[in-house]
């Protein structure tokens, strides 16, 4: 009975965290798609990316190469968007930081859990 019921919770907790994992990769897509019409800005665009993936629970992987990643975004948006940058420049250093990311994620900083992912929802 014990195996059973903790069968199901883990059975539970994994859809739970498959769910949010969805909701994530569809906010990054639909986002993306929404900044690219100019419906929304590039900053509120990294923030939403940020805080869904922070609210994935997943115990088997370090997200903090990915959140720092969208915190340099965030950073790099919002001083773009204040026209402290051009469009080329943050372009440039935009896709520089996708690149850093996309570097340690070859190099096994980034785990496998989540590698598979990260070349589908980073706007280049």
């Amino acid at each position: 009975m014990f195996r059973f019921i903790l069968l199901c919770l883990l059975a539970t907790l994994a859809g739970c965290a498959n769910s949010q994992l969805g909701r994530y990769h569809q906010w990054a897509q639909d986002g993306l798609e929404r900044v690219e019409r100019g419906d929304l800005k590039w900053s509120a665009y990294y923030e939403g990316c940020f805080s869904r993936l922070l609210n994935v629970p997943d115990a088997r992987r370090d997200k903090s190469p990915e959140l720092e990643m969208y915190d340099a975004l965030i950073a790099l948006a919002l001083a773009y968007e204040d026209g402290k940058l051009g469009k080329a420049e943050f372009d440039q250093k935009r896709r520089q930081i996708q690149m850093d990311y996309a570097r340690k994620k070859e190099q096994g900083c980034v785990s496998a859990a989540h590698a598979d992912t990260a070349g589908d929802i980073y706007p280049h």
